[in-house]
């Protein structure tokens, strides 16, 4: 309130000064125009609507200080000094707050002209206020309430919001039945039911008033039923999400005649009877999951020709497990060198396989596989499934062995062959034992000195695990299943002229994978267009951000849809970072006035940034089911957000990390992708998390000495700088520090120990065996408590090294026994882990 009420003082004093007539005049502009400053609220009813939220959602201050104007705030969009629109997204409440966290948003009813509300990853845990469809302002287009933890069902009142065009309600705990009302949402573009708990039928009818929908997700459901109602009547359908439910029957012959297709899934549910054939010839299709159901039909009888010269070869097909039979014909085969994968596995084809590509599987169906090591079905269980669909004349019967031979000679040669056989084998069994002979002697001989190493070692790794096992407890993580969050659709026309058609003056820079522009759209957002030189590399990275999101990670926000002349166009776009990247960030310009130049980083903000790194990467290690390696960490990767909020981008050389056995169509096409661009760093193949480490030890290294280019430099020059810089990072020699230490990094005395931590994680990091680096998880707890690991490293004077190491080897003894409410997140999305203590310290209104 004093806000407000400091205008009103400034005016009465200068009506006390001026003139009658100007009294009047100041009195008319106030009524014409009040209050018209650029970014002021003119509304004190919205003013006040605001602090409201601020309260019952326990915003800490960081994000909407008091000294500060309501639409300045971190989220808070106005026009006109009204609030037009509200995002949440990565936002963390107080400590207040979050000890009872409700949906509590009584004040948007007083925001009469908010037009977007967005809380993506903001927990609302309770259900959505029933009078959302009836005070909630009228002019609200956009309604994007993914991960916020809600239950409960959709008021009906929701299909009164009429000028809806986007409203997500994905990864929450809603139930109850799909509202009817929704088919008065005759505006709506976007609608992602998806990973909830909804039961009940479902009728097309419900959406045939839809006709600008776009996208429609209802995966990872309970709905059941076959789908009812005219799927064509939805014209401008690209995407479309039923997988994952409990649906049967058949599917509407309609659903393959939609042109502009671009992504279906049906998988994982009960459809029965044959696809139709117009599926086949669409040329625009990228995504096709039909997995697991009942569908069946002789694939002999499609004719796939009508695609076979499509020019788009960037597509995934998947129809495992389901019935499909016959021979593959000569059509499929040309059709499947236009895709990236097609999984034919766990169906009934017969006769030869006619693939030899890696990116086909065809294990368990009915081929003739000339190997002892067939991974095709069994001739009994083939023959079952010929006559049960009424083909007796198309059993196959390849699979046989061939009749025993009865030529004399060559059962002689058979015989000769084993006894070279046995001999050989013979042989090689007596050079074994000799080996193992002489292994035994030399151990014998080494017993004494091995006895007494082992000793030495023994004491010092269990002083080691003592210590982190008191300090750092093995944290186990729930497997977070890949969501599906694809973006909105752009046109070509629009990215084009956002960009004024990708001139050089946007360019920001040129990436291992494509060029990135900066945007600005109709509605005035900025963003970032990445154009792609590689179809592959473009496909890979879309496939990875539209389907794992999460705060460290950059906002996706959309990809570019076909021309107007239907061509393939490889675009991606992300949100702008107004505060560029960690390499720009230390040369960021200081105030004109000012006598120093460059402004540099405090300490504060560096240990934020490595805090905000080693969130997303812990994320990418622990959290994600399979792992998935970065393969890119480097300070031009880091981007920055307001107030230095990490965003980690580079996404384009993300892998799965090596050994992970989790087979799906994502990791199938990660492992296909990964590794077959030539200027690929490094070999997807064999990336593992602790090359990840590394090179975030390299960042770590870069924060304390200020020398940004270390994570980013050559092979040769990061030996250099480490046999420079690694000496000086010693437990018994602190002191050493300051010959490395940033020179325009002024740090208190008593935090001159969280930078001497930062470094000696750092040295842990860039172990030169990966074997020995931490984990990341570990290391993101010594970096939230850099105090507590230097109390930890004096009293046990310990070599660091091997402490950090320890941490792996003690995390199976001590994981049954931790405990931290913490760790109870929802999925897919995961709050950010707690801010460096010194945001905690902010102050007592916070709480």
């Amino acid at each position: 309130m004093e806000m407000m009420e400091a205008p009103a003082k400034r005016r009465i004093v200068m009506i006390s000064i001026h003139t009658y007539c100007l009294f009047f005049t100041a009195v008319s502009l106030l009524l014409v125009n009040p209050i018209e400053a650029e970014g002021n609220i003119t509304s004190k009813v919205e003013f006040d609507a605001l602090y409201s939220l601020r309260g019952t959602l326990g915003i800490r201050k960081y994000d909407w200080p008091r000294r500060e104007e309501p639409c300045t705030w971190k989220g808070v969009g106005c026009r006109n000094g009204r609030v037009v629109s509200l995002n949440f997204t990565g936002f963390l409440r107080t400590n207040r707050g979050s000890q009872n966290p409700m949906f509590e948003v009584d004040g948007l009813q007083n925001l009469t002209m908010l037009e977007k509300l967005i809380t993506v990853g903001f927990s609302l845990p309770g259900p959505i206020p029933e009078w959302f469809g009836t005070k909630l302002a009228p002019n609200i287009s956009v309604l994007d309430l993914q991960g916020s933890n809600i239950n409960g069902t959709i008021p009906e009142g929701i299909g009164n919001l009429k000028n809806l065009t986007r409203l997500r309600l994905s990864n929450n705990n809603l139930a109850g039945s799909i509202p009817p009302s929704f088919q008065n949402l005759s505006r709506l573009q976007t609608l992602d039911l998806s990973f909830n708990n909804f039961t009940g039928r479902i009728s097309i009818a419900q959406f045939d008033s839809l006709r600008r929908l776009q996208f429609l997700s209802i995966g990872s459901n309970q709905i059941e039923g076959s789908i009812q109602g005219n799927i064509g009547d939805l014209t401008q359908l690209r995407y479309l999400d039923f997988g994952h439910n409990k649906f049967d029957g058949d599917i509407p012959p309609e659903i393959g005649v939609l042109s502009r297709f671009e992504y279906l899934d049906l998988s994982n549910n009960s459809f029965r009877g044959e696809l139709p054939n117009s599926i086949w010839e669409s040329d625009i299709l990228m995504f096709l999951d039909v997995s697991n159901n009942n569908f069946t039909g002789n694939i002999s009888n499609i004719d796939f020709s009508s695609t076979a010269n499509s020019t788009n070869g960037s597509r995934i097909f998947d129809l495992s497990a389901n019935s499909f039979f016959g021979v593959i014909p000569a059509s499929m085969v040309d059709f499947s060198e236009r895709l990236s994968s097609l999984d034919l596995s766990d169906n009934y084809f017969q006769d030869r396989s006619p693939f030899d590509s890696d990116s086909i599987d065809v294990e368990l169906n009915c081929f003739f596989i000339n190997s002892t090591t067939s991974t095709q079905k069994n001739n009994t269980i083939c023959e079952e499934f010929y006559l049960s669909v009424g083909r007796n004349d198309e059993i196959p019967d390849s699979q046989s062995p061939p009749p025993p031979s009865n030529n004399p000679s060559s059962d002689r040669i058979s015989r000769r062959n084993l006894i070279y056989i046995i001999a050989g084998v013979s042989a090689v069994v007596i050079f074994l034992l000799l080996i193992l002979l002489i292994i035994c002697l030399m151990k014998r001989r080494n017993r004494s000195y091995t006895s007494q190493h082992q000793t030495t070692v023994a004491a010092n790794s269990h002083a080691s695990q003592q210590v982190w096992s008191t300090v750092y407890s093995s944290i186990p993580k729930p497997v977070i299943p890949l969501q599906t969050v694809v973006g909105d659709s752009f046109t070509y026309e629009q990215l084009s002229q956002s960009t004024s058609d990708f001139n050089e003056s946007n360019l920001i820079k040129h990436g291992h994978s494509g060029s990135f522009y900066r945007g600005i759209l109709e509605n005035g957002n900025v963003i970032v267009v990445k154009k792609f030189e590689s179809e592959q590399r473009y496909l890979k990275e879309f496939e990875f951000v539209s389907r794992v999101m999460h705060l460290r990670l950059v906002p996706f926000i959309g990809y570019c849809s076909n021309d107007k002349d239907d061509r393939f166009r490889k675009l991606l776009v992300y949100k702008h970072m107004d505060f560029g990247d960690l390499s720009t960030a230390f040369s960021r310009k200081s105030l004109p006035e000012s006598d120093d130049g460059l402004q540099s980083l405090d300490w504060i903000t560096r240990l934020k940034i490595a805090i905000g790194v080693a969130e997303a990467l812990c994320y990418l290690h622990n959290d994600c089911g399979p792992p998935f390696v970065h393969r890119d960490v480097r300070a031009t990767s880091i981007l920055l957000e307001d107030n230095f909020e990490v965003r980690l981008g580079s996404l384009s050389e993300v892998c799965i990390q090596e050994g992970s056995s989790r087979r799906n169509v994502v990791t199938r096409f990660f492992r296909l992708h990964g590794s077959s661009e030539p200027n690929s760093p490094g070999n997807a193949a064999a990336a593992t998390c602790a090359d990840d480490v590394y090179c975030f030890g390299k960042v770590l290294l870069e924060l304390v000495t200020g020398e940004i280019g270390i994570s980013g430099a050559t092979e040769e020059k990061t030996k250099k700088t480490l046999e420079e810089t690694i000496p000086c990072i010693n437990i018994k020699e602190k002191e050493l520090l300051n010959k490395i230490i940033d020179p325009s990094l002024v740090v208190e005395e008593d935090l001159m120990d969280e930078v001497w931590a930062m470094a000696v994680i750092a040295k842990s990091c860039l172990n030169s065996k990966p074997a020995q680096r931490p984990l990341i998880k570990y290391v993101l707890k010594a970096l939230e408590n850099p105090l507590k690991f230097v109390r930890e490293v004096n009293k046990n004077q310990s070599d660091t090294t091997s402490l950090l190491h320890s941490m792996s080897s003690a995390r199976l003894a001590v994981a049954e026994n931790w405990s931290d409410p913490a760790v109870a997140l929802p999925a897919p999305m995961l709050d950010a882990k707690k801010t460096h203590q010194s945001n905690q310290r902010d102050s007592a209104d916070d709480d």
